[in-house]
């Protein structure tokens, strides 16, 4: 059961007048609970604006629901409208709890501790015992609790209701987008999306000229084919093929043409490898060729070296030799004076 008695009701008006929906808000609260069984999703506040919109707060603080009028006015709540200043049969009463109405029912505001009229709602009937909902304590009780000693219920008020067929829900946009894109809360989504619309904005500048450039592209591509026929076919196209035929035409045989000249490169290669091949044999050889020689040369140094050892050896002998000579013809000369000198001195 709704609750009328909660501290944020002090501050909100009912209707248009000066009084709080905390101190006046029964009927309201009552009228609400029971909408709200029947499928529909008010809030207190939601109705009161509702009621305030549709200007079907009267009286003289215009702070009383028009009831009478609510059937008219809102035709797709409300089907009809009674006030019952008697006790229903048992039978009505019957239909008025299980059927499509929302029943309000008029008591003495002293079972509360007030004083005047206050309105709660008959929820269902326990024997001959009324089961209400009261909005001042938020809660479900026997009538006889609080207003046996003021005659119980005074009067009854007889909505009948459309009920409002149940709405398959979908999860908000915003929770489905939350788990959409794995992001923690609103301010990732948020920042999320604003990165990516910054992102597009971007992308747009980036592409604003991107139609003329594909048209310049398409000139070139024009150009170039139109280049590529001139040069690869000077003499025309006198077959009469499209560019396109013409085109391909051309580039088969150029590919012919670069399929020989590849084939005849490779023969070049291959017999350049061959040369190489050749060239660096013969070159071993004569590397070869050119160690032995050095090899020899090497050899007949060393001969020449010895030969110059054994003519050294022979100049010294010789010099030797001429030296033992001269020593001989010294001593021969004189051994001869010696002799001319005895020759001298026996002659005298």
């Amino acid at each position: 059961m709704l609750k009328q008695t909660q501290p944020q009701y002090k501050k909100i008006m009912l209707g248009n007048g000066k009084s709080s929906m905390y101190d006046v808000g029964c009927y309201l609260f009552s009228l609400v609970d029971g909408l709200n069984a029947m499928g529909w999703d008010f809030t207190p506040e939601s109705f009161n604006q509702l009621c305030i919109d549709k200007k079907l707060f009267i009286g003289e603080f215009q702070n009383y629901i028009d009831v009478d009028n609510l059937p008219k006015v809102l035709p797709d709540i409300f089907q009809s409208f009674v006030k019952l200043d008697v006790w229903p049969p048992a039978n009505l009463l019957e239909v008025y709890t299980k059927e499509n109405y929302v029943v309000v029912c008029k008591v003495d505001a002293r079972g509360i501790g007030g004083t005047g009229t206050h309105f709660v709602r008959l929820l269902r009937m326990d024997g001959n015992t009324a089961i209400i909902g009261d909005p001042w304590f938020g809660d479900e009780q026997k009538v006889t609790k609080r207003y046996s000693k003021y005659e119980n219920i005074l009067s009854l008020r007889v909505f009948q209701v459309r009920k409002k067929a149940p709405i398959v829900t979908q999860p908000p946009m915003q929770e489905t987008a939350i788990k959409h894109f794995n992001v923690k809360d609103d301010k990732e989504l948020i920042q999320m999306v604003e990165r990516e619309l910054q992102f597009l904005t971007d992308e747009r500048k980036n592409n604003a000229g991107l139609n003329e450039t594909i048209k310049n592209l398409q000139s070139q591509h024009d150009n170039f084919v139109e280049n590529l026929l001139t040069t690869l076919n000077p003499m025309g196209n006198p077959l009469g093929l499209s560019s396109e035929e013409l085109v391909k035409k051309l580039v088969v045989e150029a590919v012919k043409v670069e399929t020989d000249l590849q084939t005849k490169l490779k023969e070049s290669e291959k017999a350049a490898a061959e040369r190489e091949r050749l060239l660096k044999q013969e070159n071993e050889e004569l590397n070869r060729q050119l160690a032995q020689l050095q090899k020899d040369k090497d050899s007949l140094q060393l001969q020449l070296n010895d030969l110059q050892k054994g003519l050294d050896k022979v100049k010294q002998a010789q010099q030797t030799q001429q030296e033992k000579k001269d020593d001989f013809d010294l001593f021969r000369e004189f051994v001869t004076k010696i002799k001319e000198l005895v020759t001298s001195i026996k002659r005298k």
